[in-house]
Formats: structure tokens, sequence, C-alpha cells
């Protein structure tokens, strides 16, 4: 079997042991849906009730305050401090003005997984989710990016987020995705009456379920995504151990580790792990295919050069690293 067709055997049963396994009907997601409901509610109440509830305690004990230094003469530092809860309130009732028209970040769906000993494959996979990603043609905006110095990919879709990263865990590789909503208080009110009042027109609208179809499409797209990483990683893994235990056996095979930038022991021959036919094969010239030696084979399809961010150039396509490394997990 050749490396391409061992390629697609791997992505080709990940997909299918997911499938096998979503064959029956479940309840519905509310949290796909962008109709109003408590936890959606939740983070827009919390950010409410800071700085909302709390000037309005402040003008509550600057009215005390107030009242007993009317019984009372006044002294310079009550009133210092009156002054001083007046602007605290102030400020805090401007912000939370501000804050009514700031998105808020509503979860939708997450999925993790780690892969023990294989933080060594994290270019490969990454490269290669990359390269599905570009070739999917999805309406979604697909845009690489990095969060303190890990490569990411950047979905967005109307007021959908979702963010899948490929992350060296010590000696274990991390794949895993986020997904939420981004909207303001604002809009949530807005969405909360057209909810509301929806229901009273004569003729039944389906935009509500058109738009939750939309949102499940992405969050599967990038489940999709996510489940050829791992079984890229788990691929390039298992290659790297073929040929290091042929190249062991005096075989002769290469010692190359499955993914660009990170050649092994190469004895020059250039023979893949699933090739055990006696004869070498050589190393296709890199100035006519353009693909450097041991990386991945392009077996996704092609992509098309109207897709997303397929007409980019190289540099903007590709997220570089720093020096000292893929650098610590992302913080909120």
């Amino acid at each position: 079997m050749s490396a391409d067709q061992g390629w697609a055997r791997t992505i080709r049963d990940a997909h299918d042991g997911y499938h096998a396994e979503t064959r029956t009907h479940r309840d519905p997601d509310v949290l796909v849906d962008d109709g109003v409901t408590w936890r959606m509610v939740s983070p827009h109440l919390m950010r409410a009730l800071l700085f909302l509830v709390a000037p309005t305690v402040l003008l509550l004990i600057w009215l005390l305050l107030g009242y007993l230094a009317s019984t009372s003469s006044p002294s310079i530092t009550g009133r210092l401090i009156m002054n001083v809860l007046v602007v605290v309130t102030v400020v805090l009732y401007v912000a939370g003005l501000a804050s009514f028209f700031a998105p808020a970040k509503e979860p939708i769906a997450e999925y993790s997984r780690l892969l023990e000993g294989r933080a060594g494959a994290a270019r490969g996979a990454y490269q290669w989710v990359s390269r599905a990603a570009q070739a999917r043609r999805t309406p979604a905006e697909v845009e690489p990016s990095t969060v303190a110095g890990v490569p990411v990919l950047v979905f967005r879709q109307r007021s959908e987020r979702a963010m899948l990263l490929v992350q060296p865990y010590g000696a274990d590789l991390y794949v895993g995705w986020t997904m939420w909503r981004s909207r303001s208080t604002a809009t949530l009110l807005a969405h909360f009456l057209r909810d509301t009042f929806g229901r009273f027109a004569p003729l039944p609208v389906f935009s509500a379920e058109l738009r939750a179809a939309s949102t499940r499409a992405m969050r599967e797209s990038v489940h999709s995504l996510a489940r050829e990483g791992v079984a890229a990683a788990a691929h390039v893994d298992e290659v790297r151990t073929r040929q290091e235990q042929a190249y062991d056996d005096g075989r002769g095979h290469a010692g190359h580790d499955g993914y660009a930038g990170h050649d092994g022991n190469d004895d020059g021959r250039g023979r893949s792990g699933y090739d055990d036919r006696p004869g070498p094969v050589e190393d296709p010239d890199p100035s006519v295919t353009g693909r450097s030696p041991g990386s991945l084979p392009r077996s996704a399809p092609a992509a098309d050069p109207t897709a997303g961010w397929a007409t980019e150039e190289q540099a903007r396509e590709r997220v570089t690293r720093r020096a000292e490394g893929w650098g610590p997990p992302p913080r909120d």
C-alpha cells in the first residue's frame, strides 16, 4: 500500500467511525439555536450585575451619607468620600451603558482530545488540518492565526465563532476546538422580542431553523477537521515508527518523521513506510512538485481558487511560530 493510500484510509476510517455513531436521532441542542434561553442570558446577566447593580448600591450609600451629613455638621472627609462615590457611580453607569452594546461570549460547544506521546506530530497535524480547511470551501470565513505563539484556525460565520488548535502539551499532543456566539445584550434583547412576537405572525417563518442548521453545519465541519487532525497525528506517528523499525532492521527505509521540516535519519532512498517493494523510489524534485521531502501527502481535495483564503499569498496562509517554541496554552 502506498503512502497516499495509507493517508486516505486513515482519514476515511476516522470519519466512518463518527458517522456510525451518529446515525440515530437525538434531542435538540438548545445552544445551537440563537433563541434566548437561560444559559445564553447568564453571561449577560453577570455583566449586568457588575455594571448596574454595583453603582446602584454605591448610589444608595451616597444618599445615606448625604442624609447623615444633613442631620449633623459636615466634615471635609465626609465630603471627599461623597465626591468619590459620585465619580465611581457615574463611571460604572457609563461602563454599564457601553457594555450593553458590547458583545458577550455565549458558549455553544467544544471538543478536546489528548494524544499521549505524540507531541512531535503537532506541525504535521496542523498543516494537514489547514490544507483540509482550505479545500472544503465552507461558507464560514477561515483565518489562520496565533494565540500566545500557538497556531490556531479561527472560524467566523455571522455571530458564531470557533477556534481549532493543535498544540504540544509536554510530550503529548492536544487537539481541540471551542465554539461560541458573540452578540451584545442589545442584540439579545432584540432577539427575545423577535422570538416573542414572531409567534403571532400569520404565516410560519422558518428563518430561525435555517440559522440553526447553518450553525450545526459549522460545528460539524470544525469537528470533522479536528478528527482529521487526530487521525493525521496518529498516522504520522505510525509512519515514523514503521520507518524507524525498517531502518533498524537494515532494510534501508527513509527515516523521515512524517511531516515537513522535521527530517530524521535518511539513507537517501526516500522510501515510504507503506512501500515494502524491494526497489528504491527516488524522492521527486522539490523544485517541480513544490513539496519538501517528508511532507504530508496532499490527498485532500484540491483547493478552489475562489474559496475562502485560498487566493491569499502563501506567506499569509502559513502561520509561523516563534523560535522559542509554540508557547503556553492560550488564556482568556
